[in-house]
């Protein structure tokens, strides 16, 4: 989930890339750069202990910091 600050600077239209894009992947919210590159995961603390991550870790599934 991201703050009104940055939901409001997320490109909605992909082919027009301004700031990047937030895009789930396998249950994951990463960081698509605006002018290529690979897609960040958000690896602080907090975002770590979330519950897709924790079920993920669970289940034996390792996330990538970047795809």
């Amino acid at each position: 989930m991201l703050c009104p600050f940055h939901n409001g600077r997320n490109d909605d239209d992909p082919t027009k890339p301004r700031y990047g894009r937030i895009e789930r992947i396998n249950g994951l919210d990463y960081f698509v750069p605006p002018f290529g590159g690979r897609p960040r995961l958000n690896m602080r603390t907090c975002a770590r202990g979330g519950a897709v991550r924790l079920a993920q870790k669970q289940a034996g599934i390792h996330t990538q910091p970047v795809l």
